[in-house]
């Protein structure tokens, strides 16, 4: 995490909840990509982005929602990704929004090409089941 941005929403989001933030785990920095690591939860959320939906999730969820929680990190997941662009069938508005999820803020983020082909294997079982 940014030490300047990203230290104290950690440690009040860690201390809201009861964690010891020295204990709590959070992504690594991967070799190769610039950035710091220290995502936090199945989602993967920076901390000052998390603290951006605290309110949100919270009138919805109708508690502090945890980002380590998988019910609360994939709703702010899909909070954050409409909030984005990704909103309906377009695969343009929807590539360029995984995009920034992940931080490049272009279109063309080799992550969102993973997230893309994930969708549409996944879209194309449902399908399947569907029928």
């Amino acid at each position: 995490m940014k030490p300047s941005r990203d230290v104290a929403p950690f440690l009040e989001i860690t201390n809201a909840l009861g964690y010891n933030a020295f204990q709590t785990a959070v992504s690594c920095p991967i070799a190769g990509v610039a950035g710091y690591g220290g995502a936090m939860g199945p989602a993967q959320f920076i901390p000052s982005t998390w603290k951006l939906f605290e309110s949100r999730l919270k009138n919805i969820l109708g508690h502090l929602a945890d980002p380590w929680s998988p019910r609360d990190a994939f709703m702010a997941s899909g909070m954050y990704l409409s909030d984005l662009g990704a909103v309906g069938v377009s695969t343009s508005a929807q590539n360029k929004a995984a995009c920034r999820y992940y931080g490049s803020g272009g279109s063309t983020c080799s992550y969102s090409k993973s997230v893309i082909n994930l969708k549409s294997a996944i879209q194309n079982n449902i399908d399947l089941l569907s029928s």
